[in-house]
Order: structure tokens, then C-alpha cells, then sequence
């Protein structure tokens, strides 16, 4: 069984780069749209970490839209597929992105409706 870190000491892709961008200026489509070129032709340990990261981006799009379940289940389902690559991979700093999914995820479920997440609590992706 292949160790799901053992990409992780390499730098990042320049499509994740760009993906990352566009997920800190909260273009969360576009994020999406990028990484996903990236999953595609992943075929190691990291597919899942890209998926993971896609899923949340898919989450932070569904919340701008007001689409509750939708933005609940992807914040979940990504946070889940990024923790095995904590606490960094590829220069990322995957422990803040985790924890700031889940307090998104938090925020969301303790309310009725879908409504905008507040600035503080939008997650980043910042260098490790």
C-alpha cells in the first residue's frame, strides 16, 4: 500500500498553484474547474488530496449560492479527504484549510438557512 504523503515533500504542480489562487480570491468555480484538469491526470497518492480540495471549493460555492446540503455535504466530504495529508503537502499548510472547513461547516449547520459565511471564517490556503 502506497503511503498517501509520499508525494507530499514534492512542490506543488503549477495548476494546483493556480487553483490555490483563484480558491483565496474566493473564485471557488474556478477552483474547482482548474484542480479538477489536475485530477484527472493524477494517478498517485495526491488525486485524493486534490478531490479533497475541490470538494471544498465545491462547498464555498454551494454557501455563496445559498445551497445549503450541498455546501454541508462538500465541506465534510473534503475536509475528510484532506486530513491524510496533514498537517502539509506540496507546501500547503493543510491543518488551517482543515480546520477552516470544518468552523465553515460549523457556522452553516448552526443555522436554518444558508446564509453568506462572514469573511473570518471563509477558508484560505496559505503556504506551510
Amino acid at each position: 500500500m502506497t503511503d498517501v504523503r509520499s508525494q507530499c515533500s514534492e512542490p506543488a504542480p503549477e495548476l494546483l498553484t493556480r487553483a490555490v489562487a483563484h480558491f483565496n480570491n474566493r473564485e471557488f468555480f474556478a477552483t474547482h474547474d482548474v484542480l479538477e484538469t489536475l485530477w484527472l491526470l493524477e494517478k498517485g497518492p495526491v488525486r485524493n488530496l486534490y478531490k479533497g480540495i475541490i470538494m471544498i471549493a465545491g462547498g464555498m460555492h454551494h454557501n455563496q449560492r445559498g445551497k445549503r446540503t450541498g455546501c454541508l455535504s462538500l465541506l465534510q466530504k473534503g475536509a475528510d479527504y484532506v486530513a491524510p495529508y496533514l498537517p502539509s503537502c506540496m507546501g500547503l499548510d493543510l491543518e488551517r484549510l482543515v480546520a477552516d472547513a470544518r468552523a465553515a461547516l460549523t457556522w452553516v449547520t448552526e443555522r436554518q438557512g444558508c446564509a453568506p459565511l462572514p469573511d473570518e471564517l471563509i477558508p484560505v490556503i496559505q503556504s506551510a
